[in-house]
């Protein structure tokens, strides 16, 4: 799915899953999810985690274990990309058919405005109904809320 948006850019901006399984969508979504825990969450995830596999001890970044671990609870990520970077995620789950999940949204603050955060949602092709955002944070997303309620 594309969208037209005021961003200047020489391709269109489109929307695509993230595949766990491709080691180029890790390194590329990795820095871009850190830089969200850090501005978001106010986490600096660069560390290493260690764990115990099988009596061995080894060592992820501890970005990577938090996305390793949302994916694994049944969480999916679908990436904005413009000229083939990313520039901005949805982190989510499909409750029902009709209700969606948002544990994390962010676009990269120079296209915001743009009605990107609702393509991004509408490029999941789901009949979604209801939007529940789960967020720790003391400030909810309240202009993407006026936007959805529309």
């Amino acid at each position: 799915m594309s969208a037209k948006a005021n961003y200047a850019v020489s391709e269109p901006i489109h929307f695509r899953p993230f595949d766990r399984h491709s080691s180029a969508d890790i390194q590329a979504f990795c820095p871009f999810f850190w830089e969200y825990f850090l501005i978001v969450n106010g986490e600096d995830a660069s560390g290493p985690v260690e764990f115990d596999v099988l009596g061995e001890k080894i060592q992820i970044p501890q970005i990577e274990a938090y996305l390793y671990g949302y994916l694994e609870r049944g969480y999916s990520v679908h990436l904005l990309m413009v000229d083939g970077a990313i520039k901005g995620f949805l982190l989510y789950h499909v409750v029902c058919d009709m209700v969606l999940e948002v544990r994390g949204m962010y676009l990269e603050k120079e296209l915001w405005g743009e009605g990107l955060a609702q393509s991004l949602i509408a490029s999941l092709n789901l009949p979604i109904q209801k939007i529940i955002f789960q967020t720790r944070k003391a400030a909810p997303p309240e202009h993407f809320l006026r936007i959805t309620e529309k």
